[in-house]
């Protein structure tokens, strides 16, 4: 009982995520959100309540949890052999929560790339030119 709950739940949590998603994808020409934490909640929100949903009406939304999946997989799978993977980069830059300040890490990086040992000699190894790519990104 409990396994078939919890399959359930996962089922209604996709369904609600995958919603959230082409809602957010389809209103970005019409609003421009003003936080990253507007993407965060509705996917959370809607992830939460087609669980429940889910678990209330079990069938129904199986059934239209497995069929919304196969359609997203099978946009990707086109989009992947037709456009090299447009769509998905589109989707992943529009759900992507970029943080407000960097962390700790990339900070004390950063203030090590600009005391200018490394960057003034170039580059001394592949590990240090990728480290240097991806703070300025």
């Amino acid at each position: 009982m409990l396994v078939h709950s919890v399959g359930l739940f996962l089922t209604g949590l996709l369904l609600g995520m995958l919603v959230a998603t082409a809602g957010l994808v389809a209103t970005e020409p019409l609003y421009a959100l003003p936080s990253a934490w507007v993407p965060a909640g509705s996917l959370l929100g809607s992830a939460l309540l087609g669980a429940v949903m889910a678990l209330r009406w079990q069938k129904a939304l199986t059934v239209i949890s497995t069929a919304v999946f196969g359609g997203a997989v099978l946009t990707l799978c086109l989009d992947y052999a037709v456009e090299n993977l447009a769509l998905g980069r589109h989707i992943y830059e529009r759900l992507r929560l970029k943080t407000l300040c960097a962390c700790l890490p990339s900070q004390v990086l950063s203030v090590h790339w600009q005391q200018g040992s490394p960057s003034s000699r170039g580059p001394s190894s592949v590990k240090e030119a990728t480290l240097k790519s991806y703070i300025q990104s």
